[in-house]
């Protein structure tokens, strides 16, 4: 390139920077850009703390990374802290015993264990004099066949126990039935942004104005993607033998002499064009046609904003506003159902016992 053309480039190219310059002033100033989030090599632990609810776990790289202590057993279920020994309620009380399942949503992903909606619905049929013995089987990343088959598990360790479950409450989560999509979601999958599968960007790190950008184009590609991906797991031949998974659980509870209950998690997504309602609609058809209770926790959760519920701005499992919601929530649906859990009259004062929500052996 001779000299001569040399000086319209370099005068075009110090437009665009000076542009850019400006133009990233703008975006920084203004607050308009995305927060860049990176992700850690530990999907339950994060770089930064910005609501103040986690505690420093470990380091990465020099820098902190916070989260929620907990304690597991060998099979993964979640005990309580270790700080924590709660009692199981006497058993001449004749309280129901209710037996959780789910995955990560019931499990506690992103929330202490005192702020798990299980413990916090123990707690609250407790307080109003029904001494229930509530056990959490959740486990992190379950599906709907190995939900069925957990419940044949605990199913068999209650009876040789001599005990039997009065009430079943499935947490189902629309992942429940997978979410295929060709290649595969890189990324925001509605409910795990720190999945690890994001490469660490140093000019989105540093630039607002690029990251404002990048980040819109990712929103754009995942939200089609993954939008498709949830609604196609819940239409065609797999997902009616999901649903036949489903009405199959609640016939062997049946069977059983025991209650089942379907508590349905919706995405924390979108709440004001939520795009899985027709998703909701099918489960509630199946309920309804079945037989099976249902609360679909959609109109409760849809009164906050999707970020108030949002453990992290890197992990939208319900955060403890979420879990308390939920726990709520199911308990009114029990208050206006008395069919379903039975419960002698409430103890006197300082005479009623206090349940166990974590796992036993």
């Amino acid at each position: 390139m001779t000299r001569k053309g040399i000086y319209p480039l370099a005068t075009i190219l110090l437009a665009l920077a000076g542009m850019f310059v400006v133009l990233e002033a703008v975006v920084r100033v203004g607050g308009w850009g995305f927060e860049y989030l990176r992700f850690s090599n530990h999907s339950y632990l994060y770089f930064t703390n910005p609501r103040g609810y986690y505690s420093p776990v470990t380091t990465e790289n020099g820098r902190p990374l916070y989260g929620v202590p907990f304690s597991v057993d060998p099979e993964g279920y979640r005990l309580p802290d270790t700080d924590m020994a709660p009692a199981q309620p006497p058993a001449d009380q004749g309280g129901p015993s209710i037996l959780v399942l789910g995955d990560s949503f019931t499990w506690g992903r992103g929330v202490r264990y005192p702020d798990a909606w299980p413990v916090r619905f123990s707690e609250l049929l407790n307080q109003a004099g029904c001494p229930a013995r509530v056990e959490n089987a959740a486990l992190v990343g379950e599906d709907i066949a190995e939900i069925v088959a957990e419940y044949a598990t605990q199913q068999a360790r209650a009876l040789d126990r001599g005990r039997k479950w009065d009430l079943v409450v499935y947490a189902f989560v629309l992942n429940d039935f997978g979410r295929d999509a060709p290649g595969g979601i890189q990324g925001l999958d509605f409910i795990d942004f720190n999945n690890g599968t994001f490469s660490y960007s140093f000019i989105r790190d540093h630039s607002a104005l690029v990251n404002l950008i990048l980040g819109m184009v990712d929103r754009i590609r995942l939200h089609k993607t993954t939008v498709k991906a949830y609604l196609d797991a819940f239409s065609g031949p797999e997902a009616e033998k999901k649903f036949a998974k489903v009405a199959d659980l609640h016939r062997r509870i049946e069977a059983n002499g025991q209650r089942l209950v379907i508590l349905l998690f919706p995405l924390l997504y979108d709440f004001e064009k939520y795009p899985f309602a027709e998703v909701h609609a099918k489960t509630r058809n199946l309920c309804q046609k079945e037989g099976i209770p249902f609360l679909d926790l959609l109109p409760a959760f849809s009164l906050r904003q999707d970020r108030e519920l949002w453990a992290h701005p890197m992990d939208h499992h319900p955060n403890e506003l979420g879990h308390r919601i939920a726990a709520d929530q199911l308990f009114r649906f029990l208050e206006s159902r008395p069919d379903l859990l039975p419960c002698p009259p409430a103890q006197p004062p300082g005479e009623s016992g206090h349940a166990q929500t974590g796992k036993s052996g």
